[in-house]
């Protein structure tokens, strides 16, 4: 996958199909910073760090990652990640739906483990560390993981959803991942910036304000800044702008509207503006963007 198309959200990106809804993402980062804004998606991600470092916000709090950490981010949890000052970042990640792990009938392991895992009763620490137990089996299962789902030999489909029942067999076992007894204070939280988020990505084109986003979290405008700066980390303005840019980043690539266009279908009315925020992200101007990816197709 290409350095840019790995910053897209959920709402630009389809995990697999209806009969394997699965997908993998290889990140390759040379001599820079990586940033991706807060967002969650419905399915389960697992990431293997094979080298670089910096800092992922997993479910509202900071995690210090380095090479060969595996990363654990389970469904509908807020997540974002900035990794610095790298000469050579790169990652492995599989999001997928958990649907596929489950049976047709409901049993044991849909009642005990992927139901609740869905429905965000199951806690873990998000970052696996090699001193952590368990580590060794865990990698094990996501390099094998890994090596069928790039074969693909005959009966890979089989394989793969065994390599993941083991995965969370060896999490559960190592009480890894374990019923959660004190998030409702966080899983109120995560409700109402998931909702708030969700606005976003489904009106960015329009005109948003911040009073809209308060109403939606029942908060006055001062009280629900300073709410959105402290879980995301930016302001709920930055947020927006740098959901718009994402979103006109992609539509450089594959539309050929003009740049002007573009700016407004993603919510800019001044084009001025687009182009100085979009040259501040991206370190070049929608032009010279489009200009690039076209000469790295050829």
């Amino acid at each position: 996958m290409e350095y840019m198309e790995y910053l897209r959200l959920k709402e630009l990106t389809t995990h697999g199909d209806f009969l394997s809804p699965i997908s993998y993402y290889e990140l390759n980062a040379e001599n820079g910073t990586f940033v991706l804004p807060m967002h969650w998606h419905e399915e389960m991600e697992i990431t293997f760090l094979c080298s670089g470092h910096g800092t992922y916000d997993l479910d509202l709090k900071e995690y210090p990652v380095e090479s060969t950490d595996f990363l654990i981010i389970p469904p509908g949890v807020l997540h974002a990640y900035q990794l610095e000052d790298t000469n050579h970042l790169k990652t492995q990640t599989f999001v997928f739906h958990l649907n596929m792990l489950n049976s047709l009938l409901t049993d044991a392991c849909a009642i005990q483990y992927f139901v609740p895992l869905m429905h965000g009763e199951i806690t873990s620490p998000m970052v696996i560390h090699k001193d952590t137990p368990g580590y060794d089996e865990i990698i094990t299962c996501f390099l094998n993981l890994h090596r069928a789902y790039k074969e693909q030999t005959a009966g890979y489909e089989l394989a793969v959803k065994s390599h993941l029942m083991l995965l969370f067999y060896q999490l559960f076992h190592y009480n890894i991942l374990s019923k959660d007894k004190n998030h409702s204070h966080i899983q109120h939280t995560s409700e109402l910036l998931k909702n708030v988020i969700n606005y976003i990505h489904t009106n960015y084109a329009e005109h948003i304000t911040v009073a809209d986003l308060a109403a939606i979290c029942d908060f006055s405008e001062y009280h629900f800044m300073r709410f959105f700066k402290k879980h995301v980390g930016m302001t709920c303005i930055d947020y927006i702008n740098n959901y718009r840019l994402d979103v006109a980043s992609a539509m450089l690539k594959e539309k050929d509207d003009s740049v002007m266009e573009i700016a407004l279908d993603t919510g800019f009315n001044n084009i001025s503006y687009f182009n100085k925020v979009f040259k501040s992200k991206f370190k070049m101007t929608p032009s010279q963007y489009r200009k690039l990816l076209t000469e790295m197709e050829r």
